[in-house]
């Protein structure tokens, strides 16, 4: 239904359409329209005063200057932006042999025949004076830039032909050009991370003092030394590199089904795959927990401290750490003593990475309806690194520089962190809505707030070591023993009981190639069994000790059975020993044959005397 000029508007104020929604509307749309014309001639222009300049320059002149500008920049430009700098220094910076720069002289010569529109906006373009600035804050359609000399802020229009992306505290160096009440960059320009600004900062600095020029007159002859400094890090070698060593144990596979029993028997080792397909994992350890406001539930985080592969009968294990070698030698030990794996052999391989790179394999566990980038934000969390020594000060940790005085080289490192990580998530990841949390940071260092974080002053994050998660071993099921679980009456529910899989080989080992009686016997007094198990809460075979099978044999396999045989109590009694003399020769239990043969002894002659009372009663 279309709205009339004097209906209530719409947005619930109150006030007549024609006062509110519709003169706001208006006032967008004229905006809009001089922004459209303004950008149109400042295209214009730049066209008439390229033209000029190059009919004043002789084509070897022209290829001198050219020459002359690659030089003063170090080359440092990318080739796709070399001409669109070269010309920008020649309009607004390089004084030709008359003293005049590109864009006075055009102004002298031509200006008389301009448009009154055109001669304005060439006399503003005249008295533009370079500026360093940096990304300091944002507020709807406005990105205020900070001189970072002056420290004087501009509000800069934040449409796409002005700004076509934002990255917190990016900065670069410019000329500023105001239109109605906000600015515009002139000519091109290169957004460059938080050190790269600091460094361009220094390099001014440095040349006001060494040529005792004010900062405009530095900034005007030496524009080209500038723009080199902030694309190009002289103090970091990029190709400086270091090796680091990559460590493979091998053994030999002696017997596979003893191998994956301890493998996830081990709580430290995390599953990734183990089937006939593929049997994979990690060694994991030191957890930590990340907590967010912006999030339902914690990030857990584990450093892998190695990786283990079995194909055919060959074990790898491999790893950065040669301690974390030694000790799964040490964790292996039993397997070999057992006869379970065989050493083979050991090797290395020499890694080489750039210096400053640090290789971390970590392990993330998330919450489902956690965005997968928060993985990121929780495993590049800077409290990790608080009192970690940095080579770029000289290896002081974060804590140390503010403790020396060098707090100002802590806040440009915290910047360049935030905006390291906010270009790693936006490339790695659509839809981003939620930045990575440095305000938290930023408050127990003692600084002022971020405002490109999401939430502001109201997020809220920690960063916590925590003793190992009870994560609850996942005994995978082969696809050839689903019927053995299935006689012995697991559902898929209970096959990832402690003693699911050591029921499966036991009755399996016993009942090869035997009759169709033997394997009745076993799998009934097995079934009794596992039914009397999962009426208790235990978690090992340790637990259940003498008092625990006293209940087993007094009452509980009793209780299964209204009327009881003579021949169901001994095969019961009989399996059960033979399964308790089974667990301490293959899973090392301690001297628990010795306690069922024990009650057994003592509970036997009642249960079948209790049968024979029932009898005679009968």
């Amino acid at each position: 239904m279309e709205i009339k000029r004097n209906d209530p508007c719409h947005c619930g104020s109150g006030k007549k359409y024609k006062k509110c929604c519709l003169k706001k509307a208006s006032i967008i749309q004229i905006h809009e329209v001089k922004e459209e014309r303004f950008l149109q001639n400042k295209h214009m222009l730049v066209l008439k005063v390229r033209d000029f300049v190059n009919r004043q320059i002789p084509p070897t002149p022209y290829y001198k200057l050219q020459a002359e500008f690659k030089k003063r920049t170090h080359y440092s430009i990318h080739k796709k932006l070399e001409n669109g700098f070269f010309e920008f220094w020649l309009f607004f910076f390089h004084r030709f042999e008359n003293g005049l720069r590109g864009i006075e002289w055009f102004t002298q010569e031509i200006g008389p025949r301009l448009s009154e529109e055109e001669r304005k906006m060439a006399n503003t373009w005249q008295s533009l004076t370079p500026k360093v600035v940096q990304a300091v804050n944002i507020e709807n359609d406005t990105i205020f830039f900070e001189d970072m000399l002056t420290k004087e802020q501009y509000p800069v229009a934040y449409v796409k032909e002005n700004v076509p992306t934002l990255a917190p505290w990016y900065g670069t160096v410019t000329l500023l050009e105001p239109f109605e009440d906000v600015f515009y960059f002139n000519g091109v320009r290169i957004f460059e991370d938080p050190q790269s600004v600091n460094r361009a900062v220094e390099k001014i600095k440095e040349l006001m003092d060494t040529t005792n020029q004010s900062q405009e007159h530095v900034m005007f002859d030496y524009f080209p030394e500038i723009l080199a400094e902030l694309l190009t890090d002289e103090r970091e070698d990029k190709n400086e590199k270091r090796e680091i060593t990559e460590y493979t144990l091998q053994y030999k596979v002696e017997d596979e089904q003893a191998l994956s029993s301890f493998i996830h028997r081990v709580e430290q080792f995390e599953i990734d795959t183990w089937d006939d397909k593929s049997k994979r994992c990690s060694w994991v350890g030191n957890w930590s927990e990340y907590t967010d406001s912006e999030i339902t539930g914690p990030i857990l985080i584990a450093e892998v401290y190695g990786k283990l592969f079995v194909e055919k009968d060959v074990l790898e294990f491999n790893s950065l750490n040669q301690t974390r070698i030694e000790e799964f030698k040490q964790m292996v030990q039993t397997l070999i003593d057992s006869s379970t794996l065989s050493y083979t052999n050991q090797k290395t391989n020499v890694i080489t990475i750039p210096l400053n790179a640090e290789i971390r394999d970590m392990m993330v566990t998330t919450e489902k309806d956690t965005p997968q980038y928060f993985a990121l934000y929780a495993q590049n969390d800077l409290r990790v690194q608080f009192d970690k020594p940095l080579r770029q000060f000289d290896g002081l940790s974060i804590k140390e520089l503010i403790d020396t005085g060098r707090k100002d080289d802590a806040d440009i490192w915290l910047k360049q962190m935030e905006y390291n990580m906010y270009l790693q998530v936006n490339q790695q990841h659509k839809n981003v809505e939620t930045t990575a949390d440095y305000n938290t940071v930023r408050k127990e260092l003692g600084f002022a707030l971020s405002p490109f974080v999401t939430g502001g002053d109201k997020r809220k994050s920690s960063f916590e070591q925590i003793e190992a998660p009870y994560q609850e071993q996942q005994i995978l099921v082969v696809a050839e023993d689903i019927p053995y679980y299935e006689q012995l009456g697991f559902t898929p529910e209970t096959s990832n009981n402690f003693y699911s899989e050591d029921f499966v080989t036991f009755f399996k080992e016993k009942t090869a190639g035997k009759s169709e009686n033997t394997m009745k016997k076993y799998r009934n007094s097995l079934n009794d069994l596992r039914v009397i198990l999962e009426q208790h809460s235990l978690t090992s075979w340790e637990e259940c000790d003498q008092l625990f099978w006293n209940q087993v044999f007094v009452n509980d396999f009793r209780d299964l059975y209204e009327t009881i045989t003579k021949t169901v109590i001994k095969d019961f009694i009989s399996t059960t020993k033979a399964l308790a003399k089974w667990l301490d020769q293959e899973k090392r239990t301690s001297s628990l044959s010795k306690v069922v043969v024990q009650v057994t002894k003592e509970t036997e002659e009642e249960l079948i005397r209790s049968v024979e009372l029932v009898k005679s009663t009968v």
